[in-house]
């Protein structure tokens, strides 16, 4: 009799047992059925990634803003590899194509200066003193990090659409300054005016962004403020009666550029 009684509680403890088995398993199966077959898939299916690990290559044409005595109009390159579809490396170089088109500024100081100056009665240069110290960008050398956190696409017309991005820039460079007359650089024996010339290094950031117009092209425009230690006027800034490094401050040079670019491989992937 007592055998009998511990091989029914043997029993129905086995019983029991199968019993939370089944329902722990009929419970997971009914959570993965109502999660469904797309619990672990991506947002995005079938995606066409336009940047990711693809390299992108054009041309186009710059113009700054706001410059004290001189503007620039660039014919620039731009080269850069995206490792992924919103992290980008680029390089670009921008050439002055437009070196002696004044600003307003200039025009105006130099209605207002004597032809000949007199050192007697003030410290205001002549009018070719003046403009024997300004300088303006020749060249612009540049490597910038590209970081894109808005995609999407566009329609107009309700008929064509777009794909774009929108990025944010930052990286350093060169910015080379040239002047337009003969006038002495800055150096060692240092005067009352001379113009400071010469490739100086700079930091720039900004923003950007890609219209694509297929898989292969996209227009490319990018707003940035390229930074460097300058004298544009060439002047006695901290009056020491002396034009040295001390006269230089931190300048600021606005440029904007519109390019065509190509992306390679020519077709783009798309995701899984």
């Amino acid at each position: 009799m007592k055998n009998f009684s511990m091989t029914k509680k043997l029993t129905l403890a086995v019983a029991a047992s199968v019993t939370l088995l089944s329902a722990a398993t009929s419970a997971q199966a009914q959570e993965e059925t109502r999660k469904g077959p797309l619990v672990d898939a991506p947002a995005i299916r079938n995606r066409l990634e336009l940047r990711q690990k693809r390299f992108e290559i054009g041309a186009g044409l710059g113009a700054t803003i706001g410059q004290d005595y001189y503007h620039a109009t660039l014919l620039n390159l731009k080269l850069g590899y995206h490792f992924t579809d919103w992290l980008a490396l680029t390089a670009f170089v921008g050439q002055n194509v437009t070196p002696d088109l004044e600003t307003g500024t200039t025009e105006k100081l130099l209605k207002s200066l004597p032809d000949v100056a007199n050192p007697n009665l003030d410290r205001s240069p002549s009018k070719q003193q003046a403009k024997d110290g300004m300088n303006h960008i020749g060249t612009v050398l540049g490597v910038q990090a590209e970081i894109a956190p808005i995609t999407g696409k566009f329609s107009m017309f309700g008929k064509l659409f777009y794909n774009y991005d929108f990025y944010l820039l930052g990286g350093f460079g060169f910015v080379g300054l040239e002047k337009n007359s003969d006038a002495k650089e800055c150096g060692a024996t240092p005067g009352p005016t001379c113009v400071y010339t010469g490739f100086k290094p700079a930091v720039q950031f900004g923003a950007g962004m890609h219209a694509f117009i297929n898989e292969l092209v996209a227009v490319n425009i990018e707003l940035r403020d390229v930074m460097l230690r300058n004298n544009p006027s060439g002047r006695d800034v901290n009056a020491d009666r002396i034009v040295n490094d001390s006269d230089l401050t931190l300048d600021q040079n606005f440029i904007v550029t519109v390019n065509a670019q190509f992306f390679l491989p020519r077709t783009a992937k798309r995701s899984e």
